[in-house]
């Protein structure tokens, strides 16, 4: 005789919205990929930006959140400044591309879509496509006073995830994982997290594709930058877990992003070592 496991209603809404969530986060961040590209040495025509607008406004409407979510959060109010935001990001990463052959785009989209499709509001989203365009750029104070047009609370954010412009990786990372911390008590928040673990989420997706770098086969890079998502990404997503900044549809159900970002791990750990 085969015993099931009858669950409660409680832990079968919760399975639920964490499959139908996590279905949809990886479709979008197929979607993206799929459109950057169609697209590809044409990033930043018009079509292109029109194409990723319509994408982001489709996957961050009332139907997926809670009532009590302000439309003051949604994307759609502010569809001019979407479109401005998607536009800078666009030009800051042109002629840019991944080692997996993806234009560079089609990662900090990536990073913004996830925080779009759990109803983080749209500074927190405006940041997370943006979080890529301070660090590592050449007028840094151009770049601040273009995220402070947009909102002082975007550049303080994007400011709050850019790592040190200095050549050790390693220390880096280190510097990098310190000032989140320090920022997100200045703010009394775990925003500066969720941004970083959309970044490193979004990372993940081209992953098995890193080549040599750095003193580093190709192989030892793609399980280093795995190990690295597990030991950065997993707290700082059971902080925004427990914080309970995830809007849902129905009081009860709960999201877990650090139960997505292990799946994803996992999943990309059986590629990488053939299993």
């Amino acid at each position: 005789m085969i015993l099931i496991m009858r669950l409660s209603t409680q832990a079968q809404q919760k399975l639920s919205l964490q499959l139908s969530t996590s279905n949809s986060l990886d479709q979008g961040l197929d979607e993206i990929h799929m459109i950057a590209e169609e697209y590809a040495e044409k990033t930043t025509s018009p079509e292109f930006l029109k194409e990723v607008r319509r994408f982001f406004l489709a996957n961050n409407n009332r139907k997926f959140f809670s009532k009590d979510m302000p439309a003051s959060d949604f994307l759609k109010v502010d569809s001019a400044m979407t479109e401005k935001v998607i536009k800078l990001a666009i030009d800051r990463h042109k002629n840019e591309f991944r080692d997996s052959g993806f234009p560079y785009m089609a990662h900090v989209l990536s990073a913004g879509f996830l925080l779009a499709r759990l109803g983080f509001s749209k500074e927190i989203v405006y940041s997370a496509i943006l979080h890529d365009s301070f660090e590592d750029s050449g007028d840094k104070n151009k770049i601040l006073n273009e995220l402070h047009a947009i909102s002082p609370a975007v550049a303080w954010y994007v400011y709050s995830v850019s790592g040190t412009d200095t050549r050790d990786a390693v220390e880096k990372d280190l510097m990098l994982l310190e000032k989140i911390n320090q920022f997100s008590e200045l703010s009394g928040s775990v925003f500066p997290k969720a941004i970083k673990c959309a970044d490193g989420i979004a990372n993940l997706y081209d992953v098995e594709f890193m080549q040599s770098r750095d003193g580093r086969n190709a192989q030892e890079r793609r399980l280093r930058f795995i190990n690295q998502t597990e030991n950065e990404v997993l707290p700082f997503a059971r902080e925004v877990d427990t914080a309970g900044v995830i809007r849902v549809k129905n009081k009860g159900e709960v999201f877990s992003l650090e139960e997505y970002a292990k799946d994803t791990i996992d999943f990309k750990l059986s590629l990488i070592q053939g299993g």
